[in-house]
């Protein structure tokens, strides 16, 4: 390798050391706050997910189980959701990773700086050195990367709990503003989340589902009214006996005995069914289950619905 490229190399990974990671340093301290919420979240998730591997390993040891294909792929994807908040969990001791962080950066610098300093006749010794230097950098990258994941999620954490204050504050004034007998006009009433197609309306809406068996149910928002929609969230609230997988276009946060599950719109025009991201899910339970439903607007009050889901 030329000369001038290792050079550039070590430069590199100096800005590395002296730029880049005080940086994540300072994000990570002003965050701290969100790392804290974040953790938690995932100890709850990682809690349930032993329950639920507890439960469905039990249900192994029945020798008249039906449908044992589906029960095994269950417990090889609750496996798989906690393998994953383990490994989230891993990220968030801020002290821990940095210092693994600058252990793998300083390997990295030193290394090439003995690269330089070795006589070349000491060819694979040179070679050993830079292979040390290039790999730990590589993970030093990888391991930034994650970081960077994690502080990205705590943000939005952060922002949804500053949507969800603000939601509060809009509710409040409109209850205020019914109080005092405000024109009711304000607001829109025909707006409803449907699910499969089915507009929930009332309590007395039911779907089926098959136990431990992955389904994608078809979600959208529909405006019937002639006025916009503004600042809407619409969303579910699942008991811990469904295993909600994580997608794009909603947000999920696990409290308790629930999981939330929130889609959000700046706006939905006016005679509008609003398309949203398809939600899959698997339920470990057979029996009825009742899904509470929220669909609330600046200029819609909160609306709470029940959706019956029968699992067989």
């Amino acid at each position: 390798m030329p000369e001038t490229s290792l050079k550039l190399y070590s430069s590199l990974v100096l800005s590395f050391l002296s730029i880049v990671m005080p940086i994540i340093i300072i994000l990570l301290s002003l965050f701290s706050e969100g790392i804290r919420k974040l953790a938690e979240r995932y100890e709850t998730e990682k809690k349930q997910m032993e329950d639920h591997l507890i439960e469905q390993m039990s249900k192994l040891k029945d020798k008249d189980i039906s449908n044992l294909k589906n029960l095994e792929d269950s417990i090889k994807n609750i496996k798989k959701h906690k393998r994953t908040a383990n490994k989230k969990l891993s990220l968030l001791n801020p002290r821990a990773r940095m210092l693994y962080l600058l252990i793998l950066v300083l390997i990295s610098y030193i290394s090439i700086m003995g690269y330089f300093l070795i006589d070349p006749s000491y060819f694979w010794l040179s070679a050993s050195i830079l292979i040390l230097s290039v790999l730990t950098f590589a993970l030093a990258i990888i391991d930034t990367g994650k970081l960077i994941h994690i502080i990205v999620e705590v943000k939005r954490i952060l922002d949804d709990e500053a949507k969800s204050k603000d939601q509060k504050m809009l509710e409040l004034l409109s209850t205020i503003a019914a109080i005092q007998g405000k024109d009711d006009k304000l607001f829109l009433k025909d707006v409803y989340i449907s699910v499969e197609e089915t507009n929930i309306k009332t309590d007395d809406v039911s779907i089926s589902m098959i136990t431990n068996q992955k389904q994608s149910l078809k979600i959208s928002v529909q405006n019937i009214e002639d006025r916009m929609a503004k600042n809407v969230e619409a969303g579910f609230i699942f008991p811990i006996s469904f295993v909600i997988e994580k997608g794009q276009g909603y947000t999920s946060y696990n409290y308790g005995q629930g999981q939330i599950i929130r889609y959000t719109y700046d706006y939905i025009h006016a005679k509008t069914n609003q398309l949203c991201a398809p939600l899959s899910l698997t339920a470990l339970q057979s029996g009825e289950h009742v899904i509470k439903t929220f669909i609330k607007a600046e200029n819609v009050r909160s609306i709470y619905r029940n959706l019956t889901i029968k699992v067989s």
